[in-house]
């Protein structure tokens, strides 16, 4: 359970906490800049001409003394290079496999008619091409095999990042494990989103802990170049980022004396640093690809989820009305129902819980909470509907409406539902 007294632990300066934390562009001299994996893997999915600009740009950093890499992100980096070259290969063997043109035997009956020779003489030049191609594909294949951490885009990052700007923590593995534990249970932002990763998501935390050794050590405000819009990093709104969470804002200015931290997209800070717009473009392309293949993949996986981690139950309570209560490891929710019509029924509101409006909906997308109008009073819920409860600590009850009677006096009321009740921060999906 977490602490009564979570909000003061994180807000614990006020003289800042109604200050603008607003951070100028990237091309200030006042702002240091560090890059997020997923913008140190973007380059191999955009046009080769593109790298001398990014290198050009890279460098320029390095010189100003602005540029810094997170020492997480450049493990995570190594990690995920050779699957990006893997990924190269894939696409010229799928290429190669495609290709189907070769010379066409007609039947003997169509030979020396007209048009059979001038066809003959094409299906040999089409054969011929056919094996031109493939030698090139060939080539191609054989160099990137050939990359031993030689490659272009690792070229250009062996020349900016080194020792004095790869950024480690102070702290040892035993002191961030200790705090790591504390702030999944708190569910203190960043990473604990990912807490059922193998890993329990420490990556994003690493990469937070690098940071904010950045943000002691350089007292200026900070540009996070990343292109995905992470919940535990990002206030999201309709499925996108909009803003740095403000827990991550104050943890900042708690360690920089007062400088302010901004999130931003790679192809935002290209635009800033006045790279042409042909490259923003591409590069806004590339990230918006790769995120709707994180967002794909996340909703798959939601969806498998919640499948698995709803629960099904059945109440026979009283005519006239009576209490249901859900019940999840040790969180509970109990309110007053009574019948309405087949397949329906009333829910009356108390003063422990709050109920919001919302719709049936999939689990392609976790919904936001403070997004949904408020409900006053007695309400209907038909089948196939949901009730969206919120206790006084934030944790919400998501249960869809799967059956109910219309039962007679002094007969049994028979409901059931399928609910799943979601910790205060955790993703809320809808069945």
């Amino acid at each position: 359970m977490s602490s009564p007294f979570r909000l003061e632990a994180i807000y614990e300066d006020l003289s800042l906490i109604f200050t603008s934390s607003r951070v100028k562009d990237a091309s200030s001299a006042d702002v240091v800049i560090a890059v997020d994996t997923n913008v140190l893997l973007l380059p191999y999915t955009i046009r080769k001409e593109g790298l001398p600009t990014l290198q050009e740009l890279y460098i320029k950093l390095r010189a100003e003394k602005r540029l810094f890499l997170p020492a997480r992100v450049a493990r995570e980096f190594i990690g995920n290079r050779d699957k990006k070259l893997a990924e190269l290969l894939k696409t010229l063997s799928d290429i190669k496999s495609r290709i189907n043109i070769g010379e066409t035997k007609l039947s003997p009956i169509l030979e020396g008619v007209e048009g059979s020779e001038q066809l003959a003489i094409a299906s040999k030049a089409l054969s011929s091409a056919k094996e031109q191609y493939t030698a090139a594909i060939g080539l191609l294949e054989d160099k990137v095999r050939s990359w031993n951490g030689d490659d272009p885009v690792t070229n250009i990052y062996s020349m900016v990042f080194d020792s004095e700007n790869i950024i480690v923590s102070s702290q040892d593995n035993e002191e961030i494990l200790k705090e790591w534990e504390f702030r999944l249970t708190e569910q203190i932002p960043p990473g604990y989103k990912d807490s059922a990763k193998s890993d329990t998501g420490i990556g994003d935390f690493l990469i937070w802990k690098s940071l904010l050794y950045l943000a002691g050590k350089e007292k200026k405000d900070l540009i996070f170049v990343t292109g995905e819009e992470k919940a535990d990093w990002f206030v999201r709104v309709n499925g996108g980022g909009a803003y740095p969470r403000p827990e991550l804002i104050a943890e900042y200015r708690k360690f920089s004396g007062g400088k302010n931290i901004r999130l931003a997209s790679f192809h935002d800070v290209l635009r800033e640093m006045a790279v042409s717009q042909e490259l923003v473009s591409e590069v806004e392309h590339a990230e918006n690809t790769a995120n709707n293949a994180i967002r794909s993949e996340t909703n798959e996986n939601a969806s498998i989820m919640a499948r698995n981690t709803f629960t099904f139950i059945c109440f026979n309570i009283r005519y006239g009305g009576d209490n249901i209560t859900f019940i999840d490891d040790c969180l509970v929710f109990t309110f007053n129902v009574s019948e309405r019509s087949v397949g329906s029924l009333w829910v009356y509101p108390n003063n422990t819980i709050s109920f919001r409006e919302i719709c049936a909906g999939n689990v392609s997308e976790s919904i936001s909470i403070d997004g949904l109008q408020p409900i006053q009073g007695n309400f209907a819920v038909k089948m196939g509907e949901i009730i969206c409860a919120q206790d006084a600590h934030g944790n919400t009850l998501i249960a869809k409406l799967i059956s109910a009677n219309l039962p007679k006096p002094n007969e049994q009321f028979l409901i059931s539902f399928a609910y799943a009740i979601y910790r205060n921060g955790s993703d809320i999906f809808v069945l």
